[in-house]
């Protein structure tokens, strides 16, 4: 867009009148460059400003914002497997993730796995350790009626996939033989 000297001064001129924007001339002569500073801008850098102080006196306590308790969604067209696990703070436990390894039937990439279980712990997204113990013995038995009929039962996923997946959410249907 080209507009002449005297245009471009009236348009500066409404903007600094009616408080748009703050104009700065980094270099006077012709073809010099022009700065237009908005108050959106302004606004959004003062934001930034207040959004890092916060967080530095967040991070200078130490500690979360409260105690929180597992949530789930209460609509009756959900189910049990919408909740997400927030606690306090979680802290990692071996213990918990070699009873995790030694109860998972497959015994593949157990550092990827141990990876994935602390990034669900630290993303409070890791149910108790009996939910997921129960997953996997429920999955097993589910396993285990599928082969018993017939039906086809898909294989164990890599354990570090099934902890990323969140796979103890997956639904569990038992088949009942009949004689």
């Amino acid at each position: 867009m080209r507009i002449n000297k005297d245009k471009t001064k009236e348009i500066l001129e409404y903007i600094k009148n009616e408080k748009i924007g703050e104009i700065s001339f980094e270099n006077p002569e012709p073809n010099g460059n022009i700065t237009v500073i908005s108050r959106r801008m302004r606004r959004d850098e003062k934001d930034r400003e207040n959004n890092r102080l916060r967080q530095q006196r967040f991070y200078k306590k130490g500690k979360p914002n409260g105690s929180l308790t597992a949530t789930s969604q209460d609509s009756s067209s959900s189910s049990s497997n919408t909740k997400k696990y927030i606690k306090k703070k979680s802290k990692f436990k071996q213990a918990d993730f070699d009873a995790f390894y030694e109860a998972y039937p497959k015994k593949q990439g157990e550092d990827k796995t141990l990876e994935n279980w602390k990034k669900k712990l630290k993303e409070n997204e890791l149910p108790p350790l009996e939910k997921i113990l129960k997953a996997i013995e429920n999955q097993k038995e589910e396993k285990e009626s599928k082969k018993r009929t017939g039906k086809f039962a898909p294989d164990w996923p890599m354990p570090q996939v099934w902890i990323k997946d969140g796979r103890w959410k997956d639904e569990v249907e038992i088949i009942e033989e009949f004689v």
